[in-house]
């Protein structure tokens, strides 16, 4: 627990922690001035809901984590009464559908586009480009015929893309 209260901070002058520091900090322009920080963190974490902010001091010093709350991992998670896939990744796999079904537009305007290019105009990063081309591949949906150099997309089917 904190030795000082966050809400009581604006009635309390601040207190340089180190001495030495702090006025090497304020020479070199690394903060605008004393007792600032603890606010402007506070004020900041009211843009972020979903994270938690906890104060430790551990010895003589000040440790501030930031806690994400309810952190969903990649693997689809249901509810173990009624099986239903969240709706957090009922939204993942429609944004992944949408940039699925932009790649294979992409591919219809230009075949021989990058990964590195497909990501750029779409928006992603290349791992999702990746990641929706071998989804799209084992669909049976895009071909890359030739090399991965000199190859270029071909479109095998000209319907819309599996909903999986």
């Amino acid at each position: 627990m904190p030795s000082f209260d966050l809400n009581d901070m604006s009635n309390n002058p601040s207190e340089i922690r180190n001495k030495i520091l702090a006025p090497i900090f304020k020479t070199c322009n690394l903060i605008e001035k004393w007792g600032s920080g603890f606010k402007k963190i506070l004020e900041q974490m009211r843009n972020y809901p979903e994270l938690e902010l906890k104060i430790l001091e551990p010895s003589n010093a000040t440790q501030i984590q930031f806690i994400k709350k309810d952190f969903v991992g990649e693997k689809a998670r249901t509810s173990e009464k009624t099986g239903k896939v969240s709706e957090k990744t009922e939204k993942v796999s429609e944004y992944s559908r949408k940039t699925s079904e932009k790649i294979v537009s992409l591919i219809q305007n230009n075949a021989n586009l990058t990964i590195g290019e497909m990501s750029d105009l779409i928006g992603v990063s290349t791992r999702t480009i990746e990641r929706n081309i071998n989804k799209l591949q084992q669909q049976k949906q895009i071909k890359r015929i030739g090399s991965d150099r000199k190859g270029y997309w071909e479109v095998l089917f000209d319907t819309d893309i599996k909903k999986n």
